[in-house]
C-alpha cells in the first residue's frame, strides 16, 4: 500500500528544506494604512526599493518565516 505524500516523511523534510524563510513586500510609503497593517503582522522596514531608476520608490518589507516544526 503506498504512503499519501502528505504523510510520507522524506516529503515533509523536502518541503521543509524548500520552504521559503522570508516573505517580502512592497508598499507605498504614503499608505499609513497599509504600514500600520503591515507592521502588525510583523514585517519590518528593510529600506527603498526602486524598480527602475526613474520608477516610483517603494517601502521593501521583510518577514521572516518562523519554522513551525
Amino acid at each position: 500500500m503506498a504512503i499519501p505524500r502528505h504523510r510520507n516523511p522524506a516529503a515533509g523534510a523536502l518541503l521543509q528544506a524548500i520552504a521559503p524563510k522570508w516573505s517580502s513586500l512592497l508598499a507605498l510609503p504614503s499608505n499609513q494604512r497599509g504600514q500600520d497593517l503591515y507592521a502588525r503582522l510583523g514585517y519590518q522596514y528593510a529600506g527603498p526599493y526602486r524598480n527602475m531608476p526613474d520608477g516610483p520608490e517603494f517601502d521593501l518589507l521583510l518577514l521572516r518565516i518562523q519554522d513551525a516544526t
